[in-house]
């Protein structure tokens, strides 16, 4: 957030600074209350420009082995733009290369699933999936595999049917 903070504070420098190059080239015909105008749309610029292509720079910088499976678009009061097109704020990933399977329960699925928000780290929650039940459970630590190969102390919660995790981990192409 310092970052964005700065790189603001500069856009609104670099702003005013053509302002005032362009006043000054002009031999002063241009008003000089225009440097502050400018310093101000170019720091909007700026913000907005850094919203919406948030998500891209985060989503490019992934290793390849994470595939996104749902993204967030979000609007709020302090960025009226964002009436008009939605930002991303948040996405979900999931680990490609860790999705196991388990002989004892071969309707279920084990994945690591990576939540993003903006100017938060990355959380990483391991999942196991019930593709038959349609159901998910958080393995958290007093999840045990049974001898039988089952879970026990998995907390279920029902997934919909269009949830975004079903189609890449139960119906993989």
């Amino acid at each position: 957030m310092l970052i964005d903070l700065i790189a603001t504070v500069a856009a609104g420098f670099a702003g005013a600074g053509i302002a005032l190059i362009l006043r000054h080239l002009s031999g002063g015909r241009i008003h000089r209350g225009l440097a502050p105008i400018a310093a101000g749309l170019a720091m909007i610029s700026y913000l907005v420009w850094n919203d919406y292509n948030w998500f891209d720079r985060t989503s490019e910088g992934l290793d390849e082995r994470l595939e996104v499976v749902a993204t967030y678009p979000e609007s709020a009061v302090w960025r009226p733009w964002s009436y008009v097109v939605p930002v991303t704020e948040r996405f979900m990933a999931y680990d490609t290369a860790t999705v196991m399977r388990n002989d004892a329960a071969p309707g279920q699925a084990l994945v690591n699933l990576y939540l993003y928000a903006r100017r938060t780290p990355p959380a990483a929650m391991p999942l196991v999936i019930d593709c038959e039940l349609m159901r998910r459970g958080n393995l958290y630590n007093d999840v045990q595999f049974a001898e039988d190969g089952s879970l026990d102390g998995v907390t279920w919660h029902d997934m919909a049917a269009d949830d975004p995790l079903i189609e890449p981990i139960c119906d993989p192409a």
